[in-house]
Protein backbone atom coordinates (compact mmCIF):
# COMPACT_ATOMS: atom_id res chain seq x y z
CA UNK A 1 0.00 0.00 0.00
CA UNK A 2 1.44 3.18 -0.81
CA UNK A 3 0.98 5.65 2.16
CA UNK A 4 1.38 8.95 0.21
CA UNK A 5 -0.53 11.49 -2.05
CA UNK A 6 0.54 12.41 -5.58
CA UNK A 7 2.50 15.35 -6.46
CA UNK A 8 3.50 17.06 -9.82
CA UNK A 9 6.09 19.43 -9.91
CA UNK A 10 7.20 21.63 -13.15
CA UNK A 11 9.46 20.26 -15.88
CA UNK A 12 12.78 19.92 -14.75
CA UNK A 13 12.52 19.10 -11.39
CA UNK A 14 14.59 16.13 -10.79
CA UNK A 15 12.36 13.30 -8.81
CA UNK A 16 11.78 10.08 -7.62
CA UNK A 17 8.68 8.51 -9.29
CA UNK A 18 7.09 5.25 -8.08
CA UNK A 19 3.98 4.11 -9.42
CA UNK A 20 1.86 1.21 -7.54
CA UNK A 21 -1.85 -0.06 -8.76
CA UNK A 22 -3.33 2.74 -7.10
CA UNK A 23 -1.39 6.04 -7.78
CA UNK A 24 1.48 7.78 -9.36
CA UNK A 25 3.81 9.75 -7.19
CA UNK A 26 7.11 12.10 -7.84
CA UNK A 27 9.26 12.97 -4.77
CA UNK A 28 11.69 15.94 -5.35
CA UNK A 29 14.83 14.42 -4.77
CA UNK A 30 16.28 17.45 -2.68
CA UNK A 31 13.42 17.12 -0.47
CA UNK A 32 14.86 13.10 0.42
CA UNK A 33 17.42 12.55 3.28
CA UNK A 34 17.85 9.21 2.28
CA UNK A 35 16.43 5.77 2.01
CA UNK A 36 16.23 2.33 3.63
CA UNK A 37 15.21 -1.00 3.04
CA UNK A 38 13.54 -3.09 6.02
CA UNK A 39 12.04 -6.84 4.94
CA UNK A 40 9.12 -5.70 2.00
CA UNK A 41 9.67 -2.29 2.62
CA UNK A 42 10.77 1.13 1.36
CA UNK A 43 10.98 3.94 4.01
CA UNK A 44 11.53 7.47 2.13
CA UNK A 45 12.99 9.75 5.27
CA UNK A 46 12.40 12.92 3.91
CA UNK A 47 14.18 16.23 5.16
CA UNK A 48 11.53 17.87 7.26
CA UNK A 49 11.42 14.04 9.22
CA UNK A 50 7.91 13.27 7.45
CA UNK A 51 8.80 9.36 6.61
CA UNK A 52 7.04 7.62 3.32
CA UNK A 53 6.46 3.91 3.37
CA UNK A 54 5.83 2.02 0.44
CA UNK A 55 5.48 -1.97 -0.33
CA UNK A 56 7.73 -3.59 -2.64
CA UNK A 57 5.68 -6.06 -3.92
CA UNK A 58 3.28 -3.14 -4.71
CA UNK A 59 5.65 -1.20 -6.68
CA UNK A 60 4.91 -1.50 -10.26
CA UNK A 61 7.59 0.84 -11.42
CA UNK A 62 10.29 3.30 -9.77
CA UNK A 63 12.61 5.78 -12.11
CA UNK A 64 13.81 9.00 -11.80
CA UNK A 65 12.40 11.96 -13.79
CA UNK A 66 14.76 14.77 -15.12
CA UNK A 67 18.19 13.89 -13.27
CA UNK A 68 19.89 14.97 -16.66
CA UNK A 69 18.77 18.63 -15.49
CA UNK A 70 20.32 18.02 -12.10
CA UNK A 71 23.55 20.47 -11.61
CA UNK A 72 25.69 17.25 -10.38
CA UNK A 73 24.50 15.35 -13.97
CA UNK A 74 25.39 17.98 -15.83
CA UNK A 75 28.98 18.95 -14.49
CA UNK A 76 29.36 14.93 -15.08
CA UNK A 77 29.28 15.64 -18.98
CA UNK A 78 32.41 17.58 -18.91
CA UNK A 79 33.97 14.51 -17.38
CA UNK A 80 36.11 11.90 -19.39
CA UNK A 81 33.72 9.43 -20.94
CA UNK A 82 35.92 6.54 -19.56
CA UNK A 83 35.27 6.94 -16.06
CA UNK A 84 31.83 6.65 -14.25
CA UNK A 85 30.52 9.46 -11.66
CA UNK A 86 28.03 8.63 -9.10
CA UNK A 87 25.33 10.79 -7.50
CA UNK A 88 23.53 9.98 -4.56
CA UNK A 89 18.99 10.36 -4.81
CA UNK A 90 19.90 14.31 -4.45
CA UNK A 91 22.20 14.76 -7.03
CA UNK A 92 24.97 15.49 -5.51
CA UNK A 93 28.16 13.49 -6.02
CA UNK A 94 28.47 10.39 -3.55
CA UNK A 95 30.88 10.42 -1.48
CA UNK A 96 31.18 6.71 -1.22
CA UNK A 97 29.18 4.78 -3.74
CA UNK A 98 30.61 1.14 -2.70
CA UNK A 99 28.45 1.52 0.33
CA UNK A 100 24.61 -0.23 0.10
CA UNK A 101 21.96 2.15 -1.50
CA UNK A 102 20.73 3.55 -4.77
CA UNK A 103 22.98 5.82 -6.85
CA UNK A 104 22.76 7.30 -10.09
CA UNK A 105 25.56 6.66 -12.06
CA UNK A 106 26.74 8.92 -15.11
CA UNK A 107 29.21 7.13 -17.51
CA UNK A 108 29.76 9.87 -20.93
CA UNK A 109 26.53 10.41 -22.25
CA UNK A 110 24.53 7.51 -20.20
CA UNK A 111 23.35 7.94 -16.74
CA UNK A 112 21.66 5.16 -14.78
CA UNK A 113 19.79 3.76 -11.91
CA UNK A 114 22.21 1.33 -9.84
CA UNK A 115 21.73 -0.25 -6.40
CA UNK A 116 23.94 -1.73 -4.67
Amino acid sequence: MLLMSAHSFADNVPALKIINDFQECSIRLSDIDRIQYAENEMMIKMKDGDVKVFIMDEIKSMVFDNVENSAAVKAADSKSESKAAYFDLKGLPAKDASKKGVYIMKMGKETKKIAK
